[in-house]
């Protein structure tokens, strides 16, 4: 397989190097966690400088944007949270406003209000069982017709598999003189096979994959694949945005995995689509269709499941999310004859209640004197940080806006982001209060 920097870690690795340098495990196998340190390298004379790369990380990443379809890709160890940070201050480059997807991850937010980016809020509809609907190219043409914004930013796939229509969606943005960013961070296996979606890379200008999601790759993984005109300005942006230390082994596995799906891709996904085909006709009228059949929605007791050692990515209302892949397709089996034998599920999510849930037009920061109260007790209050459900990292609550009761009821007992020892950060004195109301907040 052509994976130039896995292949020369792995001849340095055996190699009788003496380390004086970082990381200081210097190699060495201390207990099995550390089977991996021998490959584990800093910026020597032959491993070369993610931040300015001209060797073996410019040839991997070379051959990644080959897979992805991309002008370039530029590779990132800090997770796709530092990739998607280094999209928008490429946005940022270019001019301030942004019009986004309500559907995009908590990063995204954060991003935006960093770069203090003037930023409208696309909403998105809920269908009846709680699932994000799809935003369309017309939805953004409607609103790209009424105001000009330098870029749009979506989420596709969304955490539950569906896809937007990307190349109808650029084309639209492309009309308008919009750039379109997307965080394709659940679909970095789509450009392995043509029977998964096509990956965004091919139409958007900046398109951000998390590798480790959905390919096997160490945690932090990630992608920024972007068009030729925006290619030096991104590495400008990773450079200032990403660690100076990044993991060499984390480099590796994106390296290694690229090469090995590029060779096992289509076979690969062609066994495992047969796979999910026979569990969507065994668990019949249980799962959630998806544009990703290697993510399997399917109703599910998530408490149930773990008794019996399997983890699934998330739980959702009554359903249960998997992510399959070729490393856990052993395990597909036994999962379904589990999920066979269940007949009691989650609770379910109302798509009526999530619909009338309001959200702010436009992104706002905080202003004030700021604290924390318990959640229960925030009512009434301006938010000082965004909170929402983790998975998927989507806020419910904007910084900046009232906390509402409706927003606390959906939000107690569950696994929820920003969030200190339960306890919102909030604004605390009566500027606070002023600012948040001068700004329309709901």
């Amino acid at each position: 397989m052509n994976c130039p920097l896995y292949s020369l870690l792995e001849k340095k690795a055996n190699e009788n190097l003496k380390r004086f340098c970082m990381p200081s495990h210097a190699g060495e196998e201390l207990t099995p966690l550390y089977n991996s340190a021998k490959f584990d390298f800093t910026e020597l004379d032959f491993s070369d400088n993610l931040l300015n790369p001209t060797g073996v990380i410019k040839e991997a990443e070379k051959l990644l944007a080959k897979s992805y379809g991309s002008d370039d890709c530029l590779i990132f160890t800090c997770g796709a949270t530092s990739a998607i940070w280094s999209a928008f201050a490429v946005i940022k480059e270019t001019g301030d406003s942004v019009l986004v997807d309500s559907f995009s991850h908590k990063s995204v937010f954060a991003a935006l209000r960093n770069f203090s980016l003037d930023a409208e809020i696309l909403k998105r509809g809920y269908d009846d069982e709680g699932f994000p609907k799809k935003l369309t190219a017309k939805d953004i043409e409607d609103r790209l017709k009424e105001k000009q914004f330098t870029a749009v930013a979506v989420t596709s796939p969304d955490y539950f598999g569906n896809v937007l229509d990307i190349k109808e969606i650029a084309e639209v943005c492309h009309r308008y003189g919009a750039m379109l960013f997307v965080d394709e961070a659940q679909g970095a296996h789509f450009a392995f096979s043509s029977l998964l979606p096509i990956n965004a890379a091919r139409y958007a200008d900046l398109a951000v994959d998390s590798l480790h999601k959905t390919l096997p790759v160490y945690g932090g993984g990630a992608v920024l694949n972007v068009k030729k005109e925006f290619a030096e300005i991104a590495a400008v942006c990773r450079a200032k945005i990403n660690t100076s230390s990044p993991s060499y082994v984390i480099m590796a596995s994106i390296d290694y995995a690229r090469a090995y799906y590029d060779k096992v891709g289509e076979d690969g996904f062609l066994k495992l689509k047969e796979k999910t085909d026979e569990i969507k006709s065994r668990l019949l009228g249980r799962v959630k269709n998806t544009d990703d059949f290697s993510r399997l929605v399917v109703k599910a007791s998530e408490n149930d499941l773990i008794k019996y050692g399997f983890y699934p990515e998330m739980s959702y209302g009554e359903y249960c999310v998997f992510i399959l892949n070729f490393q856990n397709m052993k395990h597909i089996d036994e999962l379904v004859k589990i999920l066979e034998n269940q007949s009691k599920f989650g609770d379910k999510i109302s798509g009526e209640q999530l619909n009338a849930i309001e959200i702010p037009k436009n992104l706002s920061k905080s202003c004030g004197k700021k604290g924390f109260v318990s959640l229960c007790s925030a009512e009434g209050k301006i938010a000082a940080t965004d909170v929402g459900c983790y998975p998927p990292g989507v806020p419910l609550i904007f910084e900046g806006e009232r906390v509402t009761k409706e927003k606390i009821e959906f939000l107690k007992n569950k696994n929820a982001f920003n969030l200190v020892n339960n306890k919102i950060y909030v604004i605390m004195d009566t500027y606070g209060e002023n600012y948040a109301r001068n700004d329309g907040d709901v």
